[in-house]
């Protein structure tokens, strides 16, 4: 009972009431048209750790809460961020190999057909179709640049559809 006394309003459905056009004008300030009722949900869970933990004696509600529902909000839109780009990386990865129709089951046999590209191409199509490294990675690994390490992914993809397209 006690939680209830320090606050200014009496309930949070009244809490709530007032403040749900601050949730509404936060979801426009962030651009967010998707996923509506999640976001409105973000908003509003938020508003209720506003009202259980706003001290009235440490400021405003009203710009305690508009920066934790917004704060909230974008922590949401990065995490979403994140998982987008790693479910982005994981499909360019499989249409890597699903492009070359590279179904090996042991390294032996993956390197064998790898004969007719040079030593450099064949770097370029053991870490990054093996293992899976970027262009990045494989050129800090080879001590080259990024651009060389690109050539070698050019002519190889080049050299592979042909053999491929042919057998």
């Amino acid at each position: 009972m006690s939680l209830l006394i320090n606050q200014p309003y009496p309930s949070f459905d009244v809490f709530l009431h007032d403040y749900s056009p601050l949730i509404l004008s936060s979801m426009n300030q962030l651009h967010v048209h998707y996923d509506f009722d999640e976001f409105y949900q973000i908003g509003r869970i938020a508003l209720w750790e506003v009202w259980q933990k706003h001290d009235p004696e440490a400021g405003s509600i009203g710009a305690y809460a508009k920066t934790v529902v917004i704060s909230r909000m974008i922590d949401e839109i990065r995490r979403r961020s994140k998982h987008t780009e790693l479910t982005e990386k994981l499909i360019n990865r499989n249409a890597t190999l699903a492009q070359y129709n590279v179904r090996f089951l042991e390294k032996e046999e993956f390197e064998q057909s790898l004969v007719a590209l040079t030593a450099k191409e064949r770097c370029w199509a053991i870490q990054a179709i093996w293992y899976g490294r970027s262009t990045k990675e494989i050129a800090k690994r080879e001590g080259a640049t990024v651009e060389q390490v690109k050539k070698w992914r050019q002519r190889a993809r080049k050299k592979l559809l042909k053999c491929y397209n042919t057998c």
